[in-house]
């Protein structure tokens, strides 16, 4: 399938509207009443001799970091080069760089993550490995960390021709990373909706974690779209040049520049 240029950017504004509303919807969900937003979450101690308390990490940072890792920095590592090179003209070498440091910021907020999540099960008691979404995040882990050595190899390769025929298997690694990391976001929040005190099935956390459920899947399609589809060959608008009318004040060979679609 192949797209236009003028497709490509009105794709690529979709996003950039799909990353607010998204991040909207996230942190109205954090603040709802059972949600505790970002506050210490109280733990009970027992013993023979007295009952007290002691605070847990909130697992809300775990959520909002490791969705900032993965539908924001991930998303934007994979459509760079197909949106602000090929569609708005950066440069290739500016392009790369950016690509480079979505990567980065993507595995580097995932480790904040992970240690956010480790916290929070010390403190609370809960098992590492207890849930799937702890197995897919872990699975997550390591897509992450080799992709991010295997991309620095071919980042820093200097044969050319390895880097073409590396370059399938480089992108078809990114987005089985992608899509894993956003499956283990999903999957995290089902595993949350267990502890959330709801009234019933249909209260307001259970009805936005649908709607963040939704909205990151479009994301995830509109990412999809923009990294899977080829170009149709059409380039730029680009700026052609139109002699002045005769009988102006300019000189005859004064030009002015249009910029045509």
């Amino acid at each position: 399938m192949k797209l236009g240029i003028v497709v490509v950017k009105r794709l690529r504004w979709l996003l950039n509207v799909m990353y607010i509303v998204f991040t909207g919807s996230l942190f109205y969900w954090y603040q709802q009443d059972s949600n505790h937003w970002f506050r210490y979450e109280p733990k009970d101690d027992f013993n023979d001799e007295y009952t007290h308390q002691h605070n847990v990490v909130s697992v809300n940072w775990h959520s909002v970091v490791a969705w900032a890792a993965f539908i924001i920095c991930m998303s934007e590592a994979l459509v760079t080069y197909r949106t602000w090179e090929k569609a708005y003209g950066l440069a290739h070498s500016i392009a790369k760089d950016f690509h480079a440091s979505a990567n980065w910021a993507a595995t580097s907020l995932l480790v904040v993550a992970m240690i956010f999540a480790r916290e929070h099960k010390h403190w609370a008691g809960h098992d590492y490995t207890y849930s799937p979404h702890s197995w897919m995040g872990i699975m997550t882990c390591v897509l992450t960390g080799t992709q991010m050595v295997g991309g620095m190899a071919f980042y820093l390769a200097g044969n050319g021709e390895l880097k073409r025929e590396l370059l399938p298997y480089h992108k078809l690694y990114g987005l089985a990373t992608y899509a894993t990391g956003i499956n283990a976001c999903l999957m995290g929040i089902i595993q949350h909706l267990s502890l959330l005190d709801c009234q019933n099935q249909y209260c307001k956390e259970h009805i936005w974690s649908d709607i963040i459920a939704i909205e990151a899947e479009l994301i995830v399609i509109l990412v999809f779209a923009l990294v899977l589809t080829e170009d149709d060959g059409s380039e730029m608008p680009q700026e052609e040049h139109v002699p002045l009318k005769v009988g102006t004040s300019m000189p005859v060979n004064t030009y002015v520049s249009v910029t045509t679609e």
